[in-house]
């Protein structure tokens, strides 16, 4: 597990980042370049899938949403799944997708293991592993 800042950061054996947002923060553009650097030093050019799981209260300022729908910050990225736990950030998700428009497939979701089951489906992810589950065992 990577600790950051504002962020917690673990990666399956198969790909799949799961990025775990600290309870009342607002993640800006510093850390946004902090966590594609480190993922890119971990995954390389591997295809993967994110799984951002917010923090509660938790919020990200426009800066840094829009650069992280930039395409360069998502090369080989297959999928892009929102955890969040508040109507709020549920509205803020649905913006990213519907108007930042990330270049990989993008949804919000309100459980955890029903995204983790969504990214799982996409080419290149969670194949490595049959006995991959729900689980935060990184690397």
């Amino acid at each position: 597990m990577f600790v950051f800042k504002k962020a917690t950061m673990s990666v399956t054996e198969s790909n799949i980042v799961i990025i775990r947002i600290s309870d009342n923060v607002e993640l800006d553009v510093e850390d946004v370049k902090e966590m594609f650097a480190k993922r890119l030093e971990v995954i390389g050019e591997n295809p993967y899938a994110i799984i951002n799981i917010s923090g509660k209260h938790s919020g990200i300022t426009s800066e840094a949403r829009k650069l992280a729908a930039e395409p360069q910050y998502a090369l080989y990225r297959q999928a892009f799944a929102m955890v969040v736990n508040s109507l709020a950030q549920r509205i803020i998700g649905n913006f990213y997708i519907k108007f930042d428009s990330p270049p990989s497939p993008a949804r919000v979701f309100n459980d955890e293991k029903a995204a983790f089951e969504w990214v799982k489906t996409f080419e290149g992810i969670g194949k490595k592993e049959s006995s991959d589950t729900y689980s935060t065992n990184s690397r």
